[in-house]
């Protein structure tokens, strides 16, 4: 081969490769998304929770010894019941008095008295309790109520550390008097200047996630009815008024008040607690997001079904509440022990805005016609729905291929 003719070959090879690089290639981006079709929910209403953190507030005056030994009786066989109902606690114990002398609201407890009790000790609860409440009615003992605010103020500085997500809050507030703290003066000190009401709000509202994981008690006298208050060695009680308002308003049942000198109903309402530490659930977050309109909720067995109506009507009415993605019973739950099953049909968004005519779906591997009968895109909304004898059953596998916008 002269060497022209090489030269020649060189300078073409070079030109066709020159066009090779410059010559404009078509890219259509493609993309495929997999849906696992969700629509059933499926729960089993508790019977209870069985944990939950106790936080007890006694009074400490002197005026306490007339009930100390009915109060460490009921709390004695509290934690034989605690034990015989295999009951996940956390016990912690907050001073409730502050001494007169010297008095300044910075005085009012904010910490537990020693360490938290809870079920994975093997020491005797019994002991561990009355331990905690070696203090009480002793002479000198503090003896200027502020349960209330000390149950706050412990709460605020030790909730990460007590509180467990799951378990429900349990206020037991015992004394023979009554609460000092909504809206009291004492001297030019201002305690807090919140009333009941608004303690009801902050114990109630400012630790769970939710109410109904919150219950109270508040052993107190409330002078009448036969639950007067006893007077002996000069130390007067009085009719604990703001606790009992306090502890029903916080209750979700209303009934918290119980008499500081019946010792079997102490007892009574403290197994109460340690067998119903929470009310049955009304949230229930479901797994995907629904379409809208497309929920039915319904309770009981394959024999026994009953369908709760949503908003206001029925037996058990419900709203879907969509910035938690959860159904809540409005009024009455699902009874215990019975199966909660959602129904719904779930949104499948496209996470990309596809070319609608390059779109290939296809359910269980089987190609879906577009249309009615089959399936249709919202471009605005980028959802896609599948109807007729295309509609999806839980668990179905839906593939969508198509090119990009």
């Amino acid at each position: 081969m002269n060497k022209v003719y090489s030269q020649y070959l060189i300078a073409i090879a070079g030109l066709l490769s020159l066009s090779a690089c410059n010559d404009p290639k078509t890219f259509r981006p493609t993309n495929t998304e997999k849906f696992t079709f969700y629509e059933q929910d499926f729960y089993q209403q508790a019977k209870k929770v069985l944990q939950a953190d106790y936080l007890i507030v006694p009074d400490m005056s002197y005026s306490m010894y007339t009930s100390k030994a009915t109060l460490l009786d009921a709390l004695d066989q509290f934690s034989t019941d605690l034990a015989d109902e295999n009951i996940d606690y956390r016990i912690g114990f907050v001073r409730g008095t502050v001494q007169s002398n010297g008095f300044y609201p910075g005085a009012i407890p904010s910490a537990f008295l020693g360490s938290v009790l809870d079920a994975s000790s093997s020491s005797s609860l019994r002991d561990k309790v009355a331990g905690q409440l070696a203090d009480l009615a002793k002479p000198n003992a503090p003896n200027w109520p502020f349960l209330l605010e000390a149950a706050k103020k412990t709460l605020d500085a030790r909730k990460s550390s007590f509180l467990r997500k799951a378990a429900q809050l349990v206020y037991v507030f015992i004394s023979d008097a009554d609460d000092l703290g909504p809206a009291s003066t004492l001297g030019a000190a201002k305690v807090s200047g919140r009333t009941t009401a608004s303690y009801i709000d902050i114990l109630k509202n400012s630790y769970k996630s939710d109410d109904d994981y919150v219950s109270a008690r508040a052993f107190v006298y409330t002078n009448a009815g036969g639950c007067n208050a006893p007077t002996n060695n000069g130390q007067n009680g009085a009719a604990g008024t703001n606790l009992k308002t306090v502890a029903n308003g916080v209750d979700a049942l209303g009934n918290a008040t119980v008499c500081l000198n019946d010792a079997l109903a102490m007892a009574d309402s403290l197994r109460d607690v340690a067998r119903n530490v929470t009310r049955p659930t009304k949230r229930f977050k479901l797994q995907a997001q629904p379409v809208s309109g497309s929920i039915t909720v319904r309770i009981g067995d394959a024999n026994n079904i009953l369908v709760a109506e949503p908003q206001s009507g029925g037996s058990y009415p419900w709203q879907y509440n969509a910035s938690s993605n959860e159904i809540v019973f409005t009024g009455a739950p699902a009874p215990a022990g019975k199966k909660l099953s959602i129904e719904y049909d779930m949104v499948m968004k496209l996470a990309r805005s596809p070319k609608v005519n390059t779109m290939v779906v296809t359910l269980n591997g089987d190609v879906v016609p577009q249309g009615a009968n089959g399936w249709q895109y919202n471009s605005s909304t980028r959802m896609l729905t599948l109807g007729g004898g295309w509609a999806p059953q839980h668990g179905d596998s839906i593939l969508v291929n198509y090119e990009v916008n």
